[in-house]
């Protein structure tokens, strides 16, 4: 932080929220019963995750934004309104991103189409390329299940994010400030949690960090 010229930390406010969670608590992992994530079953669960968090990314500057409806009729944006789509089309059955030999060959019109909402979601062509090497690495290489990636990691998120690294360069987020390389990996954080909440850290999970911040 002392060689930055465009980011700082607000003293201040991270004073009141270190009180605060002294208080209140940090936050924890998102509840995957809430009718915004799906469960299914092991298989299904951990394709679920890895395909949302492959989409989870960059939701603008679309215009006008990305917008689906929510439960309670109110138009919901950016990564709500993804994980309820993906959601609902997990619930009716829908098995279109949950099968590897399909995301292999999906076009960013398929993906359009499934998502549906309203309003432009940017970098819909890159999206599609992300699920596509998805598809085919998991296929090629897994059995086209992504339950056996976090098998093998035998709940280590270390081991789990150097394998994704590895394969799908989509979660490579390595910028170059100042001539350094630095290693931001922010979607490969979120997996790894997302995939300890959605288990409940049990089963293929055990081990994982159970909370929204933990680093692998």
């Amino acid at each position: 932080m002392t060689r930055t010229s465009l980011v700082r930390l607000d003293d201040g406010a991270l004073v009141k929220l270190v009180r605060r969670w002294l208080v209140e608590g940090p936050p924890g992992p998102p509840n995957w019963g809430d009718g915004w994530h799906w469960r299914g079953s092991d298989a299904d669960t951990a394709m679920f995750v890895v395909v949302l968090d492959t989409l989870n990314h960059c939701f603008w500057p679309g215009t006008p934004r990305w917008s689906v409806t929510g439960p309670d009729g109110q138009a919901v944006n950016g990564y709500r309104a993804l994980s309820l789509t993906l959601s609902r089309l997990a619930r009716e059955g829908r098995r279109d991103l949950l099968e590897a030999n399909r995301l292999a060959s999906i076009a960013a019109g398929d993906l359009a189409a499934l998502l549906g909402g309203t309003g432009e979601l940017p970098w819909l062509e890159e999206r599609a390329a992300h699920l596509r090497d998805l598809g085919r690495w998991l296929r090629d290489d897994w059995n086209g299940q992504f339950l056996r990636v976090l098998e093998e990691a035998e709940g280590s998120g270390v081991a789990l994010a150097r394998t994704v690294l590895e394969a799908l360069p989509s979660f490579r987020d390595v910028p170059v400030w100042q001539g350094r390389q630095l290693p931001m990996l922010k979607r490969l954080q979120i997996l790894v949690a997302d995939l300890a909440a959605a288990f409940g850290g049990r089963g293929p999970a055990a081990g994982l960090p159970l909370s929204p911040t933990s680093t692998p």
